[in-house]
């Protein structure tokens, strides 16, 4: 069987793309796991990060058509308003494709956006595939003196339409937590910004915290595989992909607009109680647990696409 080529892309591949640190882990994995169904693996990024010098990057615009025999899109939301993404499938329309790890957005008017031609989505859809991101776990650190609380929180989230994006009642919740502390905050941030060596300070900065107050997806999956006791806040009206992938799995997650601040007082309560460490492990466990059927997934359908 002659070897065919698989271009992997990402929001990473993309203009304005703001990648993150679960991104960047994603593509990653999935990169490796083309390579395993024995692909020729060409990485669309705009940015060499340090973890992607392993592997063949270009630009996503600089191979033609007929030299890809499958266009494999890794994470973060279809968003058909986005110009930068409609010109990646555009370009390669003719070919076998497949988005992995993915949310699937639902239009007000109903209708959804997805030139995939298989998709195995963490959330828009049920039942989700779950998210590739797969972040190391490390032993719960749960210390009843919260000196450093970091605040890992996402502004308006217009994919989902203005008037679902409660960023501001979650902001007030976040305050409410924090306000319980005489601890300092420090923000943390999931985006690369386009720096190659981010994605390592970036998990120094959540190792530093005793504590993670997020409205962030990868935010709430990178502090609780740091085993850091954490505060998630979905901001999506009726719940998106936090309560979908982190909710899924088995950890409470506080909605925005409905939550109030005793539910706040009552998580930080169950957060800081003896049985949090074990708590966070377990999330731990299902994540790895989940994360294996995800990859499992991913290579059979890659071997389909590669034996067609």
């Amino acid at each position: 069987m002659d070897r065919k080529r698989c271009l992997v892309a990402w929001w990473g591949a993309l203009a304005r793309g703001g990648e993150t640190i679960g991104d960047l882990y994603a593509v990653i994995r999935a990169c490796r796991l083309a390579q395993e169904a024995g692909y020729e693996v060409n990485l669309a990024t705009s940015v060499t990060y340090r973890e992607l010098r392993g592997f063949a990057c270009v630009g996503w615009d600089t191979l033609m058509p007929a030299e890809v025999d499958l266009l494999m899109f890794v994470c973060g939301p279809l968003i058909g308003e986005s110009a930068a993404f409609t010109a990646l499938t555009d370009r390669y329309a003719g070919v076998p494709s497949v988005a992995a790890g993915v949310s699937v957005l639902t239009a007000a008017d109903g209708t959804v956006w997805n030139p995939f031609d298989v998709t195995l989505a963490r959330d828009g859809v049920d039942p989700g595939f779950g998210d590739l991101a797969g972040f190391r776990p490390r032993t719960p650190q749960v210390t009843q003196e919260v000196r450093r609380i970091g605040l890992c929180l996402r502004n308006a989230q217009r994919e989902y339409g203005e008037a679902a994006s409660l960023h501001g009642a979650a902001a007030e919740l976040a305050r409410s937590a924090t306000d319980r502390f005489a601890a300092s905050v420090v923000e943390l941030d999931t985006r690369l910004h386009g720096r190659v060596e981010e994605a390592e300070a970036i998990e120094r900065a959540f190792a530093a915290v005793d504590m993670v107050i997020t409205t962030r997806m990868h935010g709430a999956l990178l502090a609780l595989a740091m085993g850091k006791p954490t505060l998630v806040i979905d901001q999506v009206r009726n719940g998106a992909k936090v309560s979908a992938v982190v909710g899924g799995l088995g950890w409470p997650v506080l909605p925005a607009g409905v939550a109030t601040d005793a539910d706040v007082g009552e998580q930080l309560h169950q957060l800081s109680g003896t049985g949090a460490p074990r708590r966070i492990a377990g999330f731990q466990r299902r994540a790895a647990g989940r994360l294996s059927v995800a990859e499992a997934k991913l290579l059979d359908v890659l071997r389909q696409f590669r034996a067609a």
